[in-house]
């Protein structure tokens, strides 16, 4: 097997992933063997495993320092590259092959650089995140689909993919079901279903446009033309960050979990693991004091 054979099994095969993401991995797995002097019909054992892939690392080290970068920002940047070079053959692809040599077995699993992610405090976000709110919010009764893209994010922690692809056969009298199907594939692969109160139903419902997909148009206007102008809306607002409408997510999963706890934000988020809704949503609960009381 070569690379090229790799990246054509992966196109093939990998259906649980966007039109994006089949992007990114074909870029960075170019890049990975153009770094190391590879082609796509070098043999994939000789290319991934463990060796290479710490050299591609320490390579992509050794460029920033002669062109005097940052290093924890190049650590972070050689990271996104090996991790995206690595979903060729991730635990969903694995149980898609009969084998895979050994060597390729241990490049799933390759450490990567210890780099140190930018954080951002509540009281550095709260501001803006009620700033991106007053603004969102302007859109109601002037840009219908613009308004359900906010909506959704901050109201039920959707991801982009998921409110272009959400359908009105999601909503029932109790919540919203996002659930794969017709095409439409979740992160996890699994369905979750998010609460919400009656007159949100309600609310919601009153925007049905007899179409099967809550927003309007073709798949293009319901992933990326709506989507952006709502995006550009929260750059504008100051928010830091390259996933300006995922903003709206971590924001609807702190709250959940400074008010319900990190399991239930957990489950409405999706996460295979606590750990992940820790680590990445609740960066902005409000810290609060606390009083031990023994009686």
């Amino acid at each position: 097997m070569t690379v090229s054979d790799a990246l054509k099994f992966f196109e093939e095969n990998a259906f649980h992933v966007s039109d994006t993401t089949m992007q990114q991995v074909r870029y960075c797995t170019h890049r990975f063997c153009e770094t190391l002097g590879f082609t796509l019909d070098s043999p994939a054992e000789m290319v991934f495993n463990k060796r290479t892939a710490n050299a591609f690392l320490r390579l992509r080290l050794i460029k920033a320092k002669q062109e005097n970068k940052d290093k924890n920002t190049a650590s972070i940047s050689a990271n996104y590259f090996l991790r995206t070079t690595q979903q060729l053959f991730s635990d969903r692809m694995v149980e898609k092959y009969n084998k895979l040599p050994e060597p390729i077995m241990v490049f799933r699993k390759v450490k990567k650089l210890p780099a140190r992610m930018p954080e951002y405090s509540f009281k550095e976000k709260k501001p803006i995140i009620l700033k991106c709110v007053e603004a969102c919010e302007k859109l109601k009764g002037v840009d219908r689909d613009g308004y359900l893209v906010f909506w959704l994010g901050i109201n039920c922690g959707l991801r982009r993919k998921e409110i272009a692809f959400a359908k009105w056969s999601w909503i029932n009298e109790a919540g919203i079901n996002v659930k794969p199907g017709d095409g439409f594939v979740t992160k996890s692969g699994k369905s979750r279903f998010i609460p919400l109160f009656p007159e949100d139903i309600e609310w919601l419902r009153s925007n049905d446009n007899g179409n099967p997909y809550i927003l309007n148009g073709a798949k293009t206007n319901r992933y990326r033309t709506a989507p952006d102008r709502v995006a550009k809306i929260i750059r504008d607002c100051g928010m830091p960050g390259s996933k300006s409408l995922h903003e709206l997510r971590k924001v609807f999963g702190a709250y959940v979990a400074s008010t319900q706890g990190i399991f239930e934000a957990q489950k409405y988020l999706g996460h295979s693991t606590a750990e992940i809704t820790q680590k990445f949503y609740a960066d902005i609960i409000e810290p609060k004091p606390v009083r031990v009381q023994i009686k």
